[in-house]
């Protein structure tokens, strides 16, 4: 079967060979976790073909982004980006009552800025960073849950490779996110393990599962499978 990797040797075997073309996977974890940088590692895989791989931010600014990937090795050259995250003008305009005026957090603005970037640098592999994000404009769950499987439909369509990145919360839960989803990369960093990452969910292919040591180096994340015996 034709596999996309992610950029990580360690993590490709785990997924036994890398990700299925053309499907959703998502990432989640905490604070720190190393949900981006798996997302810079993906992206920059691609960026080496003549393949386009487009980055979809609604956190952190592009010249934030690009300086803490030089920091770890990682070249961000040939990646488009798509910045959506607030501008400082929202808060500095002293005329504006509100943090985030309607225009800023109604979806059709967002999602129209999605289409056009698609559209025009027609991608193989996108980022999404992260889900948590749109699911705060949404105005109930349905709403979402309509949202991103439109999304996805739109993606798949287009033969992408989607990795999306969401904020595991008790506030804010992603369940319906992960049953939407094709595989599900959990991040954890705990005081008597470490940092590991565990794949929770892989439609279509087998995987290693349980727990995997992580760490987060000055070149970049490196995975390290856990042995199974023959």
């Amino acid at each position: 079967m034709e596999r996309v990797t992610t950029g990580i040797q360690g993590l490709d075997d785990i997924l036994n060979g890398g990700l299925i073309p053309s499907r959703a996977y998502m990432v989640r974890g905490g604070p720190g976790s190393g949900k981006t940088t798996l997302g810079m590692h993906f992206l920059s895989a691609e960026a080496k073909s003549s393949a386009c791989s487009l980055y979809i931010g609604f956190g952190s600014s592009i010249a934030f982004l690009q300086t803490d990937a030089s920091r770890i090795g990682i070249d961000l050259k040939g990646i488009e980006f798509l910045d959506l995250s607030p501008k400082i003008e929202i808060f500095s305009d002293a005329k504006s009552y509100n943090i985030f005026p309607p225009a800023e957090i109604e979806q059709a603005p967002i999602s129209q800025s999605i289409v056009e970037a698609i559209e025009k640098l027609r991608p193989k592999r996108v980022f999404i960073d992260s889900m948590t994000q749109i699911r705060t404009i949404s105005p109930d769950p349905t709403q979402f849950r309509k949202l991103v499987g439109s999304l996805f439909a739109y993606l798949r369509e287009k033969e992408i490779t989607l990795l999306l990145s969401s904020e595991a919360s008790d506030v804010l839960p992603d369940d319906d996110l992960q049953f939407a989803c094709d595989a599900i990369i959990h991040f954890q960093n705990s005081f008597e393990v470490g940092r590991t990452v565990t794949v929770n969910k892989f439609l279509g292919s087998d995987f290693r599962s349980g727990p995997h040591s992580m760490r987060l180096t000055d070149q970049g994340m490196k995975i390290f499978p856990r042995l199974v015996p023959s």
